[in-house]
């Protein structure tokens, strides 16, 4: 949603970003879980990453619904998806939702 990536871009800017970042992920995945959306699930969190795995996203979901599925691949890629976090973190995508049935990605410090 936009208010999560709002705070996700204060986040990022704030002293230990990459902290609050992390706990931020982990509080909307209980919160995704708990309502039955399963957005997404935090894998496994250190003291320098966190991995994620996406099961669902409303863009492609945007996308689809328009029929406009093979421009999703170009979105996934592109720095407005990617760009929620840049300053106290690095994002690595593994898979995209655009090639598998999931989006396996890294948030590292």
């Amino acid at each position: 949603s936009k208010i999560h990536q709002l705070i996700c871009k204060f986040l990022d800017s704030s002293k230990n970003g990459y902290k609050k970042l992390a706990n931020n992920l982990e509080n909307e995945a209980r919160k995704s879980k708990a309502d039955g959306s399963r957005t997404f699930v935090v894998l496994e969190r250190s003291d320098d990453k966190v991995e994620l795995k996406v099961t669902r996203c409303a863009y492609r979901e945007i996308f689809e619904s328009h029929e406009l599925g093979e421009f999703y691949r170009v979105f996934c890629g592109s720095a407005h998806c990617l760009g929620i976090v840049q300053k106290s973190t690095k994002l690595v995508k593994h898979t995209s939702l655009a090639d598998s049935d999931c989006c396996y990605m890294e948030l590292r410090k």
